[in-house]
């Protein structure tokens, strides 16, 4: 898992990237809507095929993503 300051990153067993938007949690809680619950957690599939990510980290606006290999790749995020 990684946290920049809008963006969460999470890398599962096969080694895929997701990203969704930070969450917002309120201090109230709201029925039928689960802390943990990403709705809008996209695959990063604009890697080459089989890659698997080891790293990821973020700054004010880029996305830093280190592959098993030892490459790395820097992606633009709003």
């Amino acid at each position: 898992m990684a946290f920049g300051w809008y963006h969460e990153a999470y890398i599962d067993s096969q080694g895929k990237l997701w990203v969704c938007a930070k969450a917002k949690l309120s201090s109230i809680e709201v029925e039928g809507v689960r802390d943990g619950d990403r709705p809008d957690l996209t695959l990063v599939d604009t890697l080459p095929r089989g890659t698997k990510v080891k790293q990821v980290a973020f700054t004010q606006d880029r996305m830093f993503v280190l592959t098993q290999r030892g490459q790395v790749y820097l992606y633009k995020i709003k």
